[in-house]
């Protein structure tokens, strides 16, 4: 399977890096970097997209310290890994303005937990209206999927494509809050961003994020009060 799951440094400099991640034979450009500038230019560089969806992922510092260190944006093709732990200066507006955008719909794997903790510990806010648990999603429009799957369980499901290969056990006892991550740190977090991006895509998260529903067993992130107990789980 190791075909399926690549990954290529293209570009470098002090303030970023780029790779191609090449995943089951989409081609996903992904760029790492904590600098305000690199940020805004590439959402300056984003087309509109049709279907107006991003997959989210968040990663913490480490297994056993629960902050928000990482935020993987994925829209199609192109993915942001926006070091949020190493930031020095203010978040820029594009990229503020990006996650309050209601026209867009954010979907991701746990994003209530991670989205509050991103809230929490690095003042970034996606409001819980636009945003749309997978494993919620799943559960509605696949029967055979509980609400408690892992993301490579959905996957599997709903794409007809195995992660066995994503290094989740290996990549535990790294940290996440370094100014430079291993390629196959880089490589997990965006065929995470790109998976969840491509199951809201094929079970239409933006249709099902527009129709009213009970959203009752998942927290609201904007809750302080909101628990925490699947941070034991992982550091993802």
């Amino acid at each position: 399977m190791a075909a399926h799951f690549n990954i290529e440094q293209i570009d470098a400099s002090p303030v970023h890096r780029k790779y191609v991640v090449s995943f089951f034979g989409d081609q996903i450009l992904t760029t790492i970097t904590a600098d305000s500038d690199i940020v805004t230019q590439w959402f300056n560089e984003m087309e509109r997209p049709s279907l107006l969806l991003v997959g989210v992922g968040v990663h913490f510092r480490c297994f056993n310290e629960f902050v928000a260190a990482t935020l993987e944006l994925c829209v199609g093709g192109r993915c942001l890994l926006y070091q949020v732990d190493c930031v020095t200066t203010e978040h820029p507006d594009a990229l503020l303005d990006f996650l309050r955008n209601e026209e867009y719909t954010f979907v991701g794997w746990k994003i209530s937990r991670h989205l509050n903790r991103l809230y929490e510990d690095q003042a970034l806010d996606i409001p819980r209206k636009i945003s749309v648990e997978l494993r919620k999603l799943t559960a509605k429009r696949c029967a055979d999927l509980g609400r408690d799957a892992e993301l490579s369980a959905l996957a599997e499901m709903v794409l007809g494509k195995e992660l066995e290969d994503m290094p989740v056990d290996n990549l535990i006892p790294l940290r996440w809050d370094l100014d430079v991550l291993l390629a196959s740190q880089v490589k997990h977090a965006c065929a995470e961003a790109f998976v969840s991006f491509e199951i809201g895509r094929v079970l239409n998260a933006r249709e099902y994020r527009l129709t009213p529903r009970d959203d009752q067993g998942y927290p609201d992130y904007s809750d302080p009060s909101a628990s925490s107990d699947e941070d034991s789980s992982d550091s993802s």
